[in-house]
């Protein structure tokens, strides 16, 4: 008998769940947010630290362990290592945060919209055209 199993079942197999919390993982990649439950949003969580943690190393063995976590979806590596490098390169935790929505209103479930902690930060290139922009707007 196993005790103290932390996790949650979600009423699917070890497959199942493990299916579910991928998909989560790359939607949350591709889309940059995602609405879900606060029990799976709570569940995923520490799977997307431990992945922008290894795509913040940017080395083959990095690059690697995430292929083989996403299902060697390459356009995901790729973009999480690049989000990896754009907002996170400070910060060691923290990199989703949860905003609560309203309930849904099939099974008056709560609702939380998970979503990158930080917006991408401006290149040197990016940051100067915005204020040449702004110069000529004053004008």
């Amino acid at each position: 008998m196993k005790k103290h199993v932390y996790g949650r079942k979600f009423s699917r197999d070890t497959g199942a769940r493990a299916a579910l919390f991928r998909a989560l993982v790359i939607s949350l990649v591709e889309q940059g947010t995602i609405e879900t439950t606060l029990p799976r949003a709570k569940a995923v969580k520490p799977l997307i630290d431990k992945a922008v943690t290894l795509a913040k190393k940017r080395t083959l063995a990095s690059r690697r362990a995430l292929l083989s976590e996403f299902a060697h979806n390459k356009h995901v590596v790729a973009k999480l290592e690049e989000e990896a490098k754009l907002r996170f390169t400070t910060l060691s935790s923290g990199f989703t945060r949860m905003v609560r929505v309203e309930r849904r209103l099939g099974d008056n479930a709560p609702m939380v919209r998970l979503m990158w902690s930080r917006e991408k930060a401006e290149t040197k290139d990016e940051a100067s055209k915005s204020k040449t922009k702004e110069i000529e707007n004053k004008k």
